[in-house]
């Protein structure tokens, strides 16, 4: 049953990928969705369906960081399964 699940939810994230914005939109909300539910990690949907990792480079906020910027970002992070990281542009200044 798990490995059933696991690939509709690779099958929904390709679909993510090559569909249209509002079928793409919808196909990821449906596997962020059944993640959640199945209390599944992206790291486990490795197989030869979704055999390539894209990191998607999007500058949320630049400015001075305060803690609980990087706990926010964390918190967000684990709810849509997926990962953040921490640029430092300069000593005033980083990216998250």
């Amino acid at each position: 049953m798990q490995e059933s699940i696991k690939t509709k939810i690779q099958k929904l994230l390709i679909l993510a990928q090559d569909a249209n914005d509002e079928e793409s939109q919808t196909a990821m909300l449906h596997a962020r969705k059944l993640m959640l539910k199945h209390n599944i990690q992206e790291s486990e949907l490795v197989s030869s369906l979704v055999n390539n990792k894209t990191v998607v480079n999007e500058r949320v906020y630049r400015n001075k960081l305060i803690w609980w910027h990087k706990r926010l970002a964390q918190i967000i992070s684990h709810h849509f399964r997926c990962s953040y990281y921490k640029n430092t542009v300069d000593s005033y200044q980083s990216e998250i």
